[in-house]
């Protein structure tokens, strides 16, 4: 339950993303929270088998795979996901899951 999802190095936004942020004035924190900014779908895997799990991706050429960031304890308690690098602007932070 005490869970930080830690983005230290997101996925690079798409073209879609950038014309929603033009056409609606999302400052960085409402763009994450109404489109992820391509961050919606994500394994949690190991450490010991993520380059493995990667590769298979990868290898089959349909999708890009890359590692974002790690999970870690959340010593103050709750769900968190923390964006290090968002696309621009200072680090975000979101509490919980219905953001």
């Amino acid at each position: 339950q005490d869970v930080s999802f830690e983005i230290t190095d997101p996925l690079p936004k798409l073209p879609i993303h950038e014309l929603l942020i033009e056409k609606s004035d999302w400052n960085p924190e409402q763009a994450y929270k109404k489109q992820n900014m391509g961050m919606g779908f994500a394994y949690i895997a190991p450490s010991n088998i993520a380059d493995k799990i990667m590769k298979i991706i990868n290898d089959r050429g349909e999708n890009k795979a890359q590692i974002v960031g790690e999970v870690s304890e959340n010593k103050s308690g709750g769900l968190e996901t923390i964006m290090h690098k968002p696309y621009s602007g200072k680090q975000l932070t979101f509490k919980g899951y219905n953001n």
